[in-house]
């Protein structure tokens, strides 16, 4: 630690020296400036991008990279690949399902608003009900199935309950129904075999670029129909604004996608919100 004197003509002066952190030449301790290049020496240099920034500061104003005791630590990197599939609302599709390491992997199951995996899906242990179907206490715009008469307005999840958002991070978020629409419509679907994990090969038809969405069933208590079927969440709810697709809209089913090798279709009949299902995130559209 520096010790300053006081000279008999007023003047601060120290003999102690410090270096500069930006030309690394030595100066007096109590210098703002550096001498040599000009830099404040009161400022901090990001190790990422080079931005000169206040003493103070706790992130840097350029590429957001956080300080820790005055050293810049660099952001964890999002290391989940998507691809781009050419598609016209620019959604960007990932490569593997939440959990999985590889694109043939199921990777985790979740209830439909719900951001971890449970050994047992059932309505008495879901988190937005009471214990039952028509006891819903979130997502519901239908008093009859609301847990004593309860109502919202709530049709898309929010990220709160985001499987893929909790899990990786802001820039990604389970698809929108129109967004699975949009992947059956402008996508090829062939039914093959990944390293011997039944699924569908889904690729651009205006691109060479492809992704694979494994049949990895769903969950109940055990793993029901892996390698026959898959079904994965959207976002959206089942809502009442719906109901001219189908006879009945029920906010106690959410919209998937469901497939198996003959047959895919976005569909919510027998698909209550309780069950297991797995999610296949896209890029959010900050």
């Amino acid at each position: 630690m520096s010790t300053f004197t006081e000279g008999t003509d007023g003047a601060i002066d120290s003999t102690d020296e410090k270096e500069c952190p930006y030309c690394g030449m030595m100066v007096v301790a109590y210098a703002t400036f550096c001498t040599y290049c000009g830099k404040r020496i009161g400022s901090k240099k990001c190790s990422q991008c080079g931005k000169t920034t206040e003493a103070n500061a706790k992130f840097c104003s350029v590429c957001g990279t956080r300080f820790d005791g005055g050293v810049a630590v660099q952001p964890k990197k999002d290391t989940h690949q998507y691809v781009d599939l050419g598609l016209p609302s620019g959604t960007l599709w990932a490569t593997c399902n939440v959990g999985a390491i590889n694109p043939e992997d199921a990777g985790d199951y979740f209830a439909w608003g719900e951001t971890k995996p449970k050994s047992t899906y059932s309505w008495d242990n879901y988190k937005y009900a009471n214990g039952a179907s028509d006891k819903l206490t979130k997502y519901c715009d239908d008093s009859s199935f609301g847990n004593n008469g309860y109502t919202d307005s709530r049709t898309t999840l929010e990220k709160s309950d985001d499987a893929a958002t909790a899990n990786w991070g802001e820039d990604w978020c389970m698809p929108t129904l129109d967004q699975i629409k949009e992947l059956k419509k402008k996508c090829t679907w062939k039914w093959t075999t990944r390293n011997g994990k039944n699924g569908y090969e889904v690729k651009s038809k205006k691109n060479s670029n492809w992704l694979f969405l494994p049949a990895a069933g769903y969950r109940s208590g055990a793993v029901l129909s892996v390698g026959s079927d898959g079904y994965y969440w959207s976002c959206s709810l089942n809502a009442s604004f719906c109901s001219w697709l189908f006879d009945d809209a029920l906010p106690s089913f959410a919209w998937h996608l469901w497939f198996n090798s003959s047959y895919m279709a976005w569909d919510f009949e027998n698909r209550s919100r309780h069950f297991g299902r797995t999610v296949r995130p896209v890029r959010c559209s900050n």
